[in-house]
């Protein structure tokens, strides 16, 4: 409960506007994707990392589940992060989360339709440029960025949106 109540604490405050200018996406490198394992594979995973790294793009997915399972089908997720991996204070526990923080992700894909508090946490402990996802009520306050993609074409509207961030600012 503690956790809980301190991991929304901290989101809560990366909610006020950032006046951060965000990258082209021509000149990003690392895309980051956050999927809330608690939903079903909403976005086409497999098929949204082909995308970007056809782009030229480096592509880390973490999977997060508030469940404390650690369970997942997903083959393309590299990292799985549950509540039990971090403190009372939402510090993680082991090394390779604290390292997977401070990776440097230039954009953020948030790939939850259910605003959960723990992929929220974990996204903006990312410190990205841009945080991308699903439009949605009641509205994540985080994202930098919606999008409504069709049904079945979420790998496909993703790209195609992400593409176009910067390119009228030349």
């Amino acid at each position: 409960m503690i956790q809980r109540l301190f991991i929304l604490m901290i989101t809560f405050l990366r909610e006020i506007p950032d006046p951060v200018k965000i990258k082209n996406f021509k000149d990003i490198n690392v895309i980051g994707i956050i999927i809330n394992l608690e939903q079903p594979n909403i976005a086409g995973l497999s098929e949204l990392i082909k995308n970007f790294e056809q782009l030229g793009k480096k592509v880390h997915t973490i999977g997060i589940d508030s469940t404390d399972q650690r369970i997942s089908q997903e083959s393309d997720i590299q990292t799985i992060i549950t509540k039990k991996d971090l403190s009372v204070f939402a510090n993680p526990h082991s090394e390779e989360i604290k390292e997977l923080l401070t990776k440097g992700f230039e954009y953020i894909i948030i790939l939850d339709t259910s605003n959960n508090y723990l992929v929220n946490y974990f996204a903006v402990k990312c410190n990205a440029n841009c945080y991308i996802g699903y439009f949605y009520r009641p509205e994540n306050k985080i994202l930098t960025m919606q999008i409504a993609p069709r049904f079945g074409l979420e790998h496909i509207d993703f790209v195609h949106y992400i593409q176009l961030i910067g390119e009228n600012n030349e």
